[in-house]
């Protein structure tokens, strides 16, 4: 067999294997595929069979997960409920401890929120109730707070406490903490206006009604018209004193609770005082008017208003930086008045003493000196209201216009004295002095009508200056009067005492000899004898007329007879160059008195 013949067998025989081989491979495919469809017929039949059951079994899954969520949802709102009726029934007992009762609040807001963010619908009977609960609880505490603040906010009279020197009623610390707790806890839930109404109507309440025990005190009573006003015997001083002390009081309150709300605070404290501020006012508005109808006898009380409203108005102004225009109008209108005062004095100085109809029958001090120092030392004892008052004022301008007699006729004031307007003490001063000199001068007026001595018109005047000084050393006349003011009144003095020093002046002339060279000449004699002649006569008339004094005041003797004294050196000396007689030889006939007798006389003056 060839080669090739060889080859093809070969070929043929791999062919006839494969072929077999493909037949078995188709065979076993078909086998394969009819397992398939049985399989695919079988599992299409289970997955029927199985599809209904898995649907269930998802279905109860689902219903399974539902309700477990249910059950969580009913526990959480169990358990809120529970802590809500826990919170709810705190809330709803006594009122024991604040900080506890706001701390249940507090709580009690929180879960409202946590059921507000969660959603209302599950929880709305919850959540209403529960707000429900915080707004009676809120009710509740405002209430606790009126019964805590009632019994220290019950009117009382304070004068009572001022005559035992004891403070003004005051929260204790439990309360103040207490009030502190409740007044912030509205404040933090934006009720501040609310509650701070309360706090301020109660003090503000306490103040007004606990002053209106001293107010009927302060109502101006009407007097007999010659009886002056005597200081203080108007309430409104007690009053003025009792509402400092409710000033003081309201404020240190106002600290303790609004420590750390300046602002508050102060607006706090403003609403306090308010009504008690205006009543103030309208009570020293009231006593304005009746001095006004009575300015004569109860001007002076109009000082008491100005030193009282200058304490109030002081003490206002050191707590807040308000101005308080009703005080300040009141207090313009007492100074207007008061201003007023001072042309008036010397106005009825000058009618006073111009309706004199005859001098003291001793010649010795006027009623109206009396009456008018009497005045101008009330006028002295508002020292501090009168120099309020000056402040406003100019020197001389309390001179009535026209200008008046007195005036005209003399001024114990310097040329060269200066005045400063701005400085109230001077201008005081100034005051006084003029009222001084419109006395004295006006009754040196009447007197020359009236008198026909100078010396008689001397000894009048300086028995009225001496009742002038002797006042002034007595009162506070003696603090207002400067330096200035003191030698003014040492200048009227001097003037009066010029007056009285006339006659023996005039007596003292005749002791004055001419230097006569050489001897005498007879008309040298004769003068001398008349010098004695007329010495002797006017110096026993002096003297008589000066015993008639009847001077009961030992200082004022004591300062005459001394005044009076200057004329002993000089009978001295005129006596001695005379004695020997070289004037006549009947010395016994001219010269009355040796120099001791003389002396003597002179002294017995003093006693």
């Amino acid at each position: 067999m060839s080669f090739s013949q060889l080859s093809v067998d070969i070929d043929e025989a791999d062919a006839v294997v494969l072929q077999e081989s493909l037949i078995k491979t188709r065979s076993l495919i078909n086998q394969i595929s009819q397992s398939l469809t049985k399989i695919s017929q079988s599992t299409s039949k289970s997955e029927n069979l199985l599809s209904p059951i898995v649907d269930k079994n998802k279905r109860l899954s689902v219903f399974k997960r539902n309700i477990d969520e249910s059950l969580l949802a009913v526990s959480n709102v169990q358990g809120i409920a529970s802590e809500a009726s826990i919170y709810e029934s705190r809330l709803s007992e006594r009122i024991d401890n604040v900080k506890a009762y706001i701390t249940t609040i507090h709580k009690s807001e929180d879960i409202l929120e946590r059921l507000s963010d969660n959603g209302n619908g599950e929880y709305r009977g919850i959540s209403e109730n529960l707000s429900k609960t915080i707004l009676d609880s809120e009710f509740k505490l405002k209430s606790f707070f009126k019964d805590l603040i009632l019994p220290d906010s019950q009117p009382f009279d304070p004068q009572i406490f001022m005559n035992q020197r004891k403070p003004f009623p005051y929260l204790s610390n439990v309360k103040l903490r207490d009030v502190n707790l409740i007044l912030n806890f509205f404040y933090e839930n934006e009720q501040k206006k609310s509650i701070d109404n309360l706090f301020v109507e109660s003090r503000s309440k306490l103040v007004v009604d606990s002053l209106a025990f001293l107010e009927p005190f302060t109502k101006h009573k009407k007097r007999n018209d010659k009886v002056p006003y005597e200081k203080g015997s108007n309430g409104i001083g007690n009053y003025t004193e009792a509402y400092l002390g409710f000033l003081s009081n309201e404020y240190a309150l106002c600290e303790d609770i609004f420590k750390n709300d300046k602002e508050r605070l102060l607006i706090n404290y403003q609403q306090i005082i308010h009504y008690s501020v205006e009543n103030y006012s309208k009570i020293i508005n009231s006593i304005l008017d009746a001095i006004q109808n009575s300015l004569t006898n109860d001007g002076l009380l109009v000082f008491e208003l100005i030193d009282n409203l200058t304490k109030i108005l002081s003490m206002l102004r050191s707590k807040s930086k308000e101005t308080y225009p009703s005080l300040q109008s009141s207090l313009e209108s007492c100074r207007s008045t008061a201003r007023s005062l001072f042309k008036d004095l010397l106005k009825f100085t000058e009618t006073r003493v111009n309706s004199l109809i005859q001098l003291p029958q001793d010649n010795g001090i006027s009623e109206i000196t009396v009456e008018v120092m009497s005045k101008a030392r009330k006028f002295s004892e508002y020292k501090d209201g009168a120099l309020n008052v000056m402040n406003n004022m100019k020197a001389g301008s309390w001179i009535p216009q026209p200008k008046p007699q007195w005036l005209s006729t003399f001024s114990s004031i310097s040329q060269t004295t200066v005045i400063e307007d701005g400085d109230p003490k001077q201008l005081l001063s100034s005051f006084f002095s003029d009222v001084i000199d419109a006395l004295i001068i006006c009754l040196e007026l009447k007197a020359q009508q009236l008198l026909k001595k100078k010396q008689t018109l001397g000894y009048f005047l300086i028995t009225n200056i001496t009742l002038v000084e002797q006042i002034i050393s007595r009162s506070e006349l003696k603090n207002i009067l400067d330096s200035v003011g003191f030698a003014r009144l040492e200048k009227l003095k001097k003037r009066s005492l010029n007056y009285f020093l006339t006659g023996w002046k005039q007596v003292a002339s005749y002791l004055l000899d001419v230097n006569v060279v050489g001897k005498l000449s007879s008309k040298d004699r004769d003068a001398i004898k008349e010098k004695f002649r007329n010495f002797n006569s006017e110096f026993d008339e002096l003297v008589k007329s000066y015993k008639s004094y009847n001077i009961t005041d030992p200082s004022l003797k004591k300062f005459l007879s001394k005044e009076i004294s200057f004329i002993s050196p000089l009978y001295h000396r005129f006596h001695d160059k005379h004695v020997s007689g070289d004037f006549t030889k009947h010395t016994d006939k001219y010269i009355k008195y040796d120099k001791r007798e003389f002396d003597r006389i002179l002294d017995s003056l003093a006693k």
